[in-house]
């Protein structure tokens, strides 16, 4: 709210957006930047050997959304994240041309947040369960090491990373009821 009164101070004009992601999308997403920042997350393995509760609510985007949506009511536009990668610029080329009214092709683009590969996500999980970036919470650990880039790259093989059947059915109860809320306060369908 500060930052909305300063903008208002000045008189500019405020156009809100929220670009979201679904619900299994944004989770794999989530769970595969805590992996490379150095988290470890027992639900991820290399043997589909996967715990029986998972803490499912940091994931949540429906939280995120409906906090927007209070705050910004009805001047917030929310759209599907996977419609705005379908711009030849990716989202970002997506939000230039129809939030900001600019042409995507004016501007140069810098890939940054490289996704890992499947096999790679799953070995890093394993070097941070060892070795986590972090000790008791917030020291940094000489010890952490990064999954290497020349054989993430080998391993491309391996796809995209994503949920095992095993892993996927421990969560797939919170994946269908984000669909459901995001349809319900979002009006998003991602069926």
């Amino acid at each position: 709210s500060k930052l909305v009164e300063k903008i208002q101070k000045y008189n500019f004009q405020l156009k809100v957006f929220c670009l979201v992601r679904a619900p299994y999308s944004a989770f794999c997403s989530g769970i595969q930047q805590g992996i490379k920042v150095g988290n470890y997350y027992e639900l991820i393995s290399l043997n589909d050997c996967v715990p029986t509760s998972f803490k499912t609510l940091p994931f949540s985007k429906s939280n995120v959304v409906e906090k927007l949506i209070s705050f910004f009511g009805n001047t917030i536009s929310l759209e599907s994240f996977e419609h705005a990668c379908t711009n030849s610029h990716g989202p970002v080329g997506f939000l230039l041309k129809h939030f900001l009214n600019q042409d995507p092709t004016d501007f140069v683009y810098a890939k940054t947040n490289e996704s890992l590969y499947n096999l790679s996500v799953r070995i890093q999980n394993e070097f941070n369960f060892t070795y986590p970036a972090y000790l008791d919470g917030n020291k940094l650990n000489k010890k952490f090491r990064r999954f290497p880039a020349n054989v993430d790259e080998k391993l491309k093989c391996t796809g995209k990373f994503l949920l095992t059947e095993v892993e996927y059915h421990l969560v797939e109860k919170f994946v269908q009821t984000e669909i459901a809320r995001l349809g319900e306060i979002a009006g998003l369908d991602f069926r």
